[in-house]
């Protein structure tokens, strides 16, 4: 089985620092995600959900799993997402992208 990091916040989340497994990466939170820093796995999915907005100018990267943003609110996302898999975003509100997103 492979590893699994897993959060699940009930408020608001300031990450200033990366996030990095060999496994899964799932992150829910019922408030706003703000992410300056990298989320990255080498084998497994990434999935972040929250409830509220999502500010993200870290990059999002999987060597080889699927990246899926479900946004309740708006998404800015100034970073570079890149994988292997797929990559699927949803945001109930606007979308905005001055990064790339990579998938060969």
């Amino acid at each position: 089985m492979e590893p699994e990091w897993f959060v699940d916040v009930g408020g608001d989340v300031s990450q200033g620092g990366a996030i990095a497994s060999g496994g899964s990466i799932t992150l829910n939170t019922d408030g706003d995600w703000s992410a300056d820093a990298a989320i990255g796995s080498t084998t497994g999915a990434i999935t972040l959900t929250t409830m509220g907005d999502l500010a993200q100018s870290g990059a999002i990267t999987s060597t080889s799993g699927n990246i899926t943003l479900d946004v309740g609110g708006n998404a800015t996302q100034s970073g570079v997402t890149s994988t292997a898999g797929g990559i699927t975003v949803d945001a109930g509100g606007t979308w905005t992208s001055t990064g790339a997103l990579n998938h060969p």
